[in-house]
Protein backbone atom coordinates (compact mmCIF):
# COMPACT_ATOMS: atom_id res chain seq x y z
CA UNK A 1 0.00 0.00 0.00
CA UNK A 2 1.07 3.55 -0.84
CA UNK A 3 1.30 5.93 1.53
CA UNK A 4 -1.87 8.74 1.30
CA UNK A 5 -1.74 11.81 -0.05
CA UNK A 6 -3.92 14.29 0.99
CA UNK A 7 -6.05 12.23 3.02
CA UNK A 8 -6.59 9.73 0.17
CA UNK A 9 -5.57 5.84 0.15
CA UNK A 10 -3.31 4.83 -2.64
CA UNK A 11 -2.64 1.43 -4.00
CA UNK A 12 -0.85 0.42 -7.45
CA UNK A 13 -2.31 -0.82 -9.93
CA UNK A 14 -1.40 -4.38 -9.07
CA UNK A 15 -2.58 -4.11 -5.50
CA UNK A 16 -6.08 -3.02 -6.64
CA UNK A 17 -6.36 -5.85 -9.14
CA UNK A 18 -5.38 -8.37 -6.39
CA UNK A 19 -7.72 -6.63 -4.14
CA UNK A 20 -10.90 -5.88 -6.21
CA UNK A 21 -10.87 -8.65 -9.26
CA UNK A 22 -11.79 -6.35 -12.29
CA UNK A 23 -13.53 -8.48 -14.88
CA UNK A 24 -10.40 -9.80 -17.21
CA UNK A 25 -11.25 -9.46 -21.39
CA UNK A 26 -9.13 -12.19 -23.05
CA UNK A 27 -5.78 -11.28 -21.90
CA UNK A 28 -6.06 -7.74 -21.03
CA UNK A 29 -6.29 -6.81 -17.68
CA UNK A 30 -9.56 -5.20 -17.69
CA UNK A 31 -12.84 -5.67 -19.46
CA UNK A 32 -14.00 -2.66 -21.05
CA UNK A 33 -17.30 -1.69 -20.63
CA UNK A 34 -19.25 1.07 -22.76
CA UNK A 35 -22.85 2.30 -21.20
CA UNK A 36 -23.46 2.82 -24.84
CA UNK A 37 -24.16 -0.48 -25.57
CA UNK A 38 -27.18 -1.89 -23.90
CA UNK A 39 -25.90 -5.03 -22.25
CA UNK A 40 -22.92 -3.40 -20.91
CA UNK A 41 -25.07 -0.67 -19.56
CA UNK A 42 -27.31 -3.15 -17.15
CA UNK A 43 -24.29 -4.52 -16.31
CA UNK A 44 -22.82 -1.15 -15.57
CA UNK A 45 -26.17 -0.46 -13.44
CA UNK A 46 -25.75 -3.29 -11.57
CA UNK A 47 -22.37 -3.09 -10.59
CA UNK A 48 -23.02 0.92 -9.68
CA UNK A 49 -25.87 -0.37 -6.83
CA UNK A 50 -23.59 -3.34 -5.69
CA UNK A 51 -20.43 -0.59 -5.44
CA UNK A 52 -18.24 -2.95 -7.69
CA UNK A 53 -17.87 -0.20 -10.55
CA UNK A 54 -14.97 1.81 -11.40
CA UNK A 55 -14.40 4.61 -14.10
CA UNK A 56 -11.17 4.85 -15.94
CA UNK A 57 -11.29 8.48 -16.20
CA UNK A 58 -7.93 11.25 -18.57
CA UNK A 59 -7.10 14.01 -15.90
CA UNK A 60 -7.01 16.04 -19.03
CA UNK A 61 -2.77 15.67 -18.85
CA UNK A 62 -3.16 12.08 -20.76
CA UNK A 63 -2.70 9.96 -17.27
CA UNK A 64 -5.13 7.52 -16.84
CA UNK A 65 -6.98 7.06 -13.32
CA UNK A 66 -9.49 4.72 -11.68
CA UNK A 67 -12.34 6.06 -9.69
CA UNK A 68 -14.59 4.26 -7.83
CA UNK A 69 -18.02 4.96 -9.04
CA UNK A 70 -19.64 6.25 -11.93
CA UNK A 71 -18.53 9.63 -13.56
CA UNK A 72 -18.83 11.37 -16.73
CA UNK A 73 -16.35 13.80 -17.23
CA UNK A 74 -13.26 12.95 -18.76
CA UNK A 75 -14.41 9.11 -19.60
CA UNK A 76 -12.21 6.48 -21.21
CA UNK A 77 -14.33 3.14 -19.85
CA UNK A 78 -15.98 1.47 -17.06
CA UNK A 79 -14.84 -1.30 -15.08
CA UNK A 80 -16.76 -3.82 -13.17
CA UNK A 81 -14.92 -6.01 -10.26
CA UNK A 82 -15.83 -8.49 -8.32
CA UNK A 83 -15.05 -7.07 -4.83
CA UNK A 84 -17.48 -3.87 -3.36
CA UNK A 85 -15.72 -0.53 -2.47
CA UNK A 86 -16.36 1.14 0.68
CA UNK A 87 -19.58 3.66 0.81
CA UNK A 88 -17.19 6.77 1.54
CA UNK A 89 -13.75 5.14 0.49
CA UNK A 90 -11.42 7.54 -1.92
CA UNK A 91 -8.89 5.72 -3.35
CA UNK A 92 -6.31 6.98 -5.80
CA UNK A 93 -4.50 3.75 -8.10
CA UNK A 94 -1.31 4.74 -9.16
CA UNK A 95 -0.71 2.97 -12.37
CA UNK A 96 1.47 0.89 -13.07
Amino acid sequence: MLPRKNGVKRMSETEFIDKYKPEEDGGCVYRMRDWSFSKDLKAIKKAKKERRLWTMVDDGDGNLALCQGFHYVNLEYYVICAVPHGRDEQIEIVMD
